[in-house]
């Protein structure tokens, strides 16, 4: 009975020494009930199955733990597989990034230079339309002279145009270059 009362008292400290774990206070618990069956010289049968199946359930655990640990293991692999993959990834989205961003400059470049160049050409249209309307008003008030007036004024400048000629000639002026100023035409 000396010995009950001891693993009694061993039971109990170390039950109170075990801070929430089920698993070891079960285990604790069913240790302690063999030792002081091995003393009493009793064996359960109930007992002996209930530690049959208690024996598979911690296989059955200790089994699914190593699953978990290799799964966690599996699972850290994969993790690192992603990391890996998703910074090759980032990589390659800021260099196409980077690409685009240059294309996108040149582009903006070239778009300047042909707005640009629309605006000359705008410039260049509307000097034109200008001496094209002056043409056509020079036309009309030409169309407007009679044909005689107008073979009269075409002679007269024939005339002059030699009379030019003869005066540079004598005064060695060349034909390009205007006597006012002295530049050329």
């Amino acid at each position: 009975m000396i010995q009950i009362e001891e693993i009694l008292d061993n039971l109990v400290s170390q039950t109170t020494e075990i801070h929430g774990s089920t698993q070891t206070y079960n285990t604790l618990t069913d240790s302690l009930i063999q030792q002081m069956n091995d003393i009493c010289g009793k064996v359960d049968p109930k007992e002996s199955k209930n530690q049959t199946k208690k024996k598979e359930m911690d296989q059955k655990t200790n089994h699914r733990n190593t699953n978990e640990q290799d799964l966690e293991i599996d699972l850290r692999e994969y993790q690192k597989s992603l990391d890996l993959i998703m910074h090759k990834h980032r990589e390659l989205l800021e260099s196409n990034k980077n690409k685009h961003k240059s294309e996108i400059e040149q582009y903006s470049l070239k778009l300047e230079k042909l707005k640009e160049d629309n605006t000359l050409l705008k410039q260049d249209n509307q000097y034109l339309r200008k001496n094209i309307q002056g043409i056509v008003k020079v036309m009309k008030q030409i169309s407007e002279i009679p044909d005689e007036e107008l073979n009269k004024s075409m002679s007269e400048i024939s005339q002059l145009k030699k009379q030019n000629k003869i005066l540079r000639d004598l005064l060695q002026i060349p034909q390009n270059e205007n006597p006012k100023n002295g530049k050329k035409n």
